[in-house]
């Protein structure tokens, strides 16, 4: 990746902190984050352009269209994962910083 020219990107600073924190929740650089949802976003509307527009979004397979989480979750796991989602990005960093020790 390093031979690659650099491109510059202006984000708004509230989008470059959620972005940043969303960076750190998922252990990954900045620039990593924004590559990883800018390829997903690639796959997503390249499965819209081979499906021909057949793939549809609703509440049951928001999270997995990125392919996370896996679809093999139990109910439990599934629980857990809504839970998680539901806290404010900084306790979500405090319980991985948690975790990961």
């Amino acid at each position: 990746m390093r031979d690659l020219p650099p491109t510059g990107v202006r984000l708004d600073p509230a989008l470059k902190a959620y972005f940043t924190r969303q960076a750190q929740i998922n252990s990954r650089s900045l620039h990593a984050e924004l590559v990883r949802r800018l390829e997903e976003s690639k796959r997503r509307d390249d499965a819209s352009v081979t499906t021909q527009g057949a793939h549809q979004v609703n509440e049951s397979n928001a999270d997995v269209i990125g392919g996370w989480p896996p679809l093999n979750l139990t109910e439990s796991e599934r629980s857990l994962l809504s839970v998680f989602k539901r806290l404010s990005p900084e306790k979500q960093l405090a319980l991985l910083s948690l975790l990961k020790n």
